[in-house]
Order: C-alpha cells, then sequence, then structure tokens
C-alpha cells in the first residue's frame, strides 16, 4: 500500500522539458519530446511507464530502462527491464567497464542470455553503496518488519480460517466414556452441518455443562501499529490511517511534511534519469526534466504579478511569458523592447526647479530619445 501510494503520488505530478541555463530556441525541440515522453515504450502511457520504473526502484533498487534504437541510430522506444535478471559486470578496477565490453547480463533461469553495455542499458539504483555493486532499496531495508508484518497478517487470516484450537469446549459428564463423548460429538456437528440458521438458535442439552471460550477476541493491537509506522516511515509516508485517531490539524500536517520529504528524494532521482535519457539517448544536451508542482497550483494573481515583475526588470520579454502560459508571439507591431523600468521614464516624474516650465522632464527627454 505504501509503494503504490507513493507511485500513485508521482504519476500525479506535472512534468516539463525546458532549456537548460543560458540556452534557448529549443521550441521545436522541446515538443517533440513531449510527443516522446507521453508514451516512452509506445505500449503505455506515461504514468504506467513511470509506475513500473518506480516498482523496481522502491522493491529491488534496481529500476532499468533500454533504449531501443531504429537502425539510424535514433532513440525509438525506452523499454522498461527487469531489474531483478540483470547482473552487474565488473572490470578489475571494481566498475563496470566502458563500452564496448559488456557492462551489465541479463541472467534468465540461472542462464547467461544477453550482454549490454552501458550505452544499451540504463541501469540506475537510487541508493549505491560502495562496498557493494548494487543498490539497497528500501523494502530491503526493512526487510525483518515486512517478513514480521506479512506472519502476523497470516496470522490473522488463519483466526478465522484455520487452527487446532476450538472457540469454545464443552464439558461432558464424568463418567461418560470416549465413544460416548465420540457419537455425542458427532450427532452434534450433524445438527448443523449445511444449515447456517441453525447456528444461531440455541440447543438444550443434558448434563452439567459450562462453556469456556478460548481464542481472545482482539485481534489488533499496538504491535500492528508498531508495524505500520515502521513501513510508513521508510517511505515518508503519514501513518495516520493505521493508527488510532489524532487531532486533524496535527494529521494534515504530518500528511503534508510525509508528502514533502517523500517526494523530494524520489524526484531528484527520477530527474537524474530522465536528463541522462534526454541529453545523452536523445541528444539534446541544452535541455532537461523539470517537475511542476501539481500538487499545489500557484494563485493566478500570484503569477501575474511575478511575470509583471520579471518584464519590468527586464529578466524576461513579453514573448517569453506568453510562450510560458502557452500563447503565440506577439505581433512585430507591438513587440517593444523590454528596459529595466528607472524613476522618471513613465512620466510621473517630479521636474527639477531649475528646469523650464516648457521643456519637458529629463526623464521624458530620455525616454523619447
Amino acid at each position: 500500500m505504501a509503494i503504490e501510494t507513493r507511485k500513485e503520488q508521482m504519476c500525479a505530478l506535472d512534468w516539463n522539458i525546458r532549456p537548460r541555463e543560458g540556452k534557448g530556441g529549443k521550441k521545436k525541440e522541446i515538443d517533440l519530446l513531449r510527443q516522446f515522453f507521453a508514451s516512452p515504450d509506445k505500449l503505455h502511457t506515461w504514468q504506467g511507464w513511470l509506475r513500473m520504473i518506480l516498482e523496481d526502484m522502491f522493491v529491488l533498487d534496481a529500476a532499468t530502462v533500454r533504449p531501443w534504437k531504429t537502425r539510424g541510430g535514433e532513440l525509438y522506444a525506452l523499454e522498461p527491464f527487469d531489474g531483478s535478471t540483470i547482473k552487474i559486470v565488473i572490470d578489475e578496477s571494481g566498475r563496470p567497464p566502458e563500452p564496448p565490453h559488456a557492462a551489465y547480463q541479463q541472467v534468465l533461469y540461472g542462464v547467461p542470455a544477453v550482454d549490454f553495455t552501458r550505452d544499451e542499458l540504463i541501469y540506475l539504483p537510487h541508493n549505491p553503496r560502495t562496498h557493494k555493486v548494487y543498490g539497497f532499496g528500501h523494502v530491503e531495508q526493512i526487510i525483518n518488519t515486512v517478513n514480521i508484518a506479512l506472519r502476523r497478517q497470516i496470522s490473522q487470516l488463519d483466526y478465522f480460517t484455520e487452527g487446532t484450537i476450538p472457540d469454545l469446549l464443552l464439558g461432558v459428564p464424568e463418567n461418560w466414556t470416549a465413544d460416548q463423548i465420540s457419537r455425542f460429538q458427532e450427532n452434534w456437528d450433524a445438527l448443523f452441518t449445511g444449515d447456517l440458521a441453525r447456528k444461531r438458535k440455541a440447543k438444550f442439552v443434558p448434563g452439567g455443562m459450562k462453556p469456556e471460550p478460548l481464542k481472545p477476541a482482539p485481534i489488533k493491537d499496538e504491535f500492528d501499529e508498531w508495524l505500520a509506522r515502521l513501513v510508513c516511515f521508510q517511505f515518508s509516508l503519514p501513518p495516520t490511517p493505521f493508527i488510532k485517531q489524532v487531532n486533524r490539524s496535527t494529521a494534515e500536517n504530518a500528511s503534508q511534511t510525509a508528502l514533502e520529504a517523500g517526494l523530494g528524494p524520489t524526484k531528484v532521482w527520477a530527474k537524474g534519469m530522465m536528463d541522462i535519457i534526454i541529453q545523452h539517448h536523445l541528444g539534446q544536451p541544452d535541455l532537461e526534466w523539470v517537475w511542476g508542482y501539481g500538487e499545489q497550483e500557484q494563485d493566478p494573481l500570484t503569477k501575474s504579478q511575478i511575470h509583471a515583475a520579471y518584464v519590468g526588470a527586464g529578466i524576461m520579454t513579453k514573448d517569453e511569458v506568453r510562450e510560458e502560459l502557452g500563447l503565440k508571439p506577439l505581433p512585430k507591431e507591438q513587440q517593444t523592447t523590454n528596459q529595466p523600468t528607472e524613476p522618471g521614464q513613465n512620466g510621473n516624474a517630479k521636474p527639477d526647479d531649475s528646469t523650464n516650465d516648457d521643456d519637458p522632464p529629463a526623464g521624458k527627454k530620455e525616454a523619447d530619445q
């Protein structure tokens, strides 16, 4: 549930491709890349493709993508690869060798199947280590907690389905023999077999039988909450759905903090992977991947004020703002050069007392010039 929640949150984020700092004039290339990433593997949508990558990252820390290229060398598709089948090949220096030597090997049913160079496979662990060639996944870090939780769930299931201890013991007269007890048990069971309604009706039997309940009623305690807290902490998720009710404002603050803390590292890792694909495999070193903030849309009034300040300070042009808003550039007759706004340029500055009343202010003269 924690893994699926994180995948849903990542897939709900907005994303974009933009020129790197100091680069520009890449609108056509950006549009083509947006179309490409709408279905990276030519089979699934962006959300479906990302979910498969995140699954291997969270569980195995072995997110793997195979770039499929055309005969002309252009990237055709990005196929998600089963990271559990990949063996890392290292040379005498302790690292995967450079092409054309094989750096990765796919092992199927214990038999080496395919060799890949570092250009033919993107293998990107989230948590690499110096003393291991493989990553350390979220699930592996809490593997003992996961095993306890699984066995705990099996035990809770067996409470309703299995077990050698019955729910209730009934005493019989002390002078009964084992054969009499067995025959009475068979007759008793025959009364209720196949008749669920009869089980809910009282029965009168001879003797001083005293019922003794054996199984305790509660099947959930603080231990279950402790397991839930550990798992949620590992994935930076709020444990509020699995624990006793807490103050509403406290729960909301914890949820927002967990969302920001948990998504941040995952977004950074995913951006690194996408930048490698864009800059190395798609041949666009001047472009980069950026995550939007789909969970927190910026206020339109605040956004317009920021744009107006950028245009007034000469940081952005009107056309750049219009492009960001998805609008077409202004016609040439409406285009003006953006200059930083100085006092007096708008003609509202107070003229100096030494100037002639008939002369325009100095700021207006500069503006006219």
